[in-house]
C-alpha cells in the first residue's frame, strides 16, 4: 500500500538528522542518527569546509529528540523554512510518538500549556496540520520572507531563494533524501547543515 510522503498528518518516518543554529553564541549544532551500514568514517574531501568532527552522533531518534529538547531550553524563538506546515508540527508529533505526550510540553515554556494542533486551509485550498506553541514563539521564515520582500519571487523553494539572494547554493544530489542517507551519509549530513546555514544568512541579510 502506498502511504505517500511522511508528513505531520501521517508522521511515520523517523527523524534522523537535525541542525540548529543558536544566534546568541553564534553556534551550529548538528545531531544525526547514522544508517546501520555506515562504517563510521566521514568523506572529508567531498566537503572540505564542513566540520564533521563537530557532529553529535547518536544511536536512536529517541536520543536525538531528547538532545533537541535540551538545546531549545533557553530559546525564546524557533524558526525554520516552511516550518509552519512541516518542521514544527512534524517535530512535535514525532516527540509525542517516540517520547510520549508529556514530553511535547517541552516545546513550550515551563509551566505553559502544551502545544495545540489545528488543521488550517492553505492558500492552495488544501488542509494542513499546524501546531501552536505556548510561551516560546515559532516563526516561519518563508512566510516572513514573502511578507517583507514586496517585489515577490517566482519561487519560494529554499534552493531558489538561496541561489538568488546568497552565495550559498544548496548541495546537489541524485535520488531521494532517503537514498542519500543510505548511500552518502556525509553529504546527507552536510545537506542538512547547509539548509540551516542558508536561513541564518538570509536572517543576517534582511
Amino acid at each position: 500500500m502506498d502511504v505517500g510522503w511522511s508528513r505531520p498528518e501521517n508522521p511515520y518516518a523517523p527523524i534522523n538528522a537535525i541542525t540548529m543554529y543558536h544566534s546568541w553564541p553564534d553556534k551550529f549544532v548538528t545531531i544525526a542518527v547514522p544508517p546501520e551500514e555506515w562504517d563510521g568514517t566521514w568523506e572529508y574531501d567531498k566537503h572540505p569546509n564542513f566540520k564533521f568532527d563537530d557532529v553529535i552522533i547518536v544511536s536512536s531518534e529517541r536520543e536525538l529528540l531528547m538532545l533537541v529538547l535540551q538545546e531549545i531550553e533557553n530559546a525564546d524563538i524557533i524558526t525554520g523554512w516552511n516550518s509552519e506546515f512541516f518542521d514544527a508540527p512534524y517535530l512535535v508529533k514525532r516527540t509525542e510518538m517516540v517520547l510520549g505526550k508529556a514530553f511535547t510540553q517541552r516545546w513550550c515554556f515551563p509551566q505553559a500549556r502544551g502545544p495545540k494542533f489545528n488543521m488550517v486551509t492553505t492558500s492552495f485550498g488544501d488542509e494542513r496540520m499546524v501546531v501552536k506553541l505556548n510561551g516560546r514563539v515559532h516563526l516561519d521564515y518563508m512566510d516572513l520572507f514573502k511578507k517583507f520582500t514586496f517585489e515577490g519571487r517566482p519561487s519560494y523553494a529554499l534552493a531558489y531563494i538561496a541561489e538568488v539572494e546568497l552565495d550559498i547554493p544548496k548541495l546537489e544530489y541524485d535520488g531521494t533524501l532517503e537514498e542519500l542517507y543510505h548511500s552518502d551519509f556525509s553529504t546527507f549530513v552536510a545537506y542538512n547543515y547547509r539548509d540551516t546555514e542558508i536561513i541564518k544568512e538570509l536572517d543576517k541579510k534582511y
